[in-house]
């Protein structure tokens, strides 16, 4: 079992034995969302008030996850949007949280 705390860590239980297995510490930035394990699959995706997704997988010894594959935006407004490129195929944005460029 899996559970986000509002701070962005994610504990990872065993059921069986009752126990904390792990802790995925900053697993986001802000608070943890949302989650869900992937059926028969080693995966967890997860969403955060980040404005972040991220798919971890179980695959290691120690029974912590890493991130597989992670897409973020803007935790805040953007303050520019731009056409970029050498067609104008991708929008560049900027905001006073981060930076981040999308393909269209």
């Amino acid at each position: 079992m899996a559970a986000g705390s509002p701070v962005g860590h994610i504990a990872l239980w065993d059921l069986e034995e009752k126990k904390l297995k792990s802790q995925m510490r900053n697993a986001h930035s802000t608070a943890v969302a949302g989650m869900s394990f992937v059926p028969g699959e080693p995966l967890l995706i997860t969403n955060g008030a980040d404005n972040a997704i991220r798919v971890w997988i179980f695959d290691g010894p120690g029974g912590t996850g890493r991130v597989l594959r992670s897409r973020m935006g803007h935790s805040a407004p953007p303050t520019k949007i731009r056409y970029h490129g050498q067609n104008g195929e991708q929008i560049l944005s900027a905001g006073m949280n981060s930076n981040s460029s999308y393909s269209v």
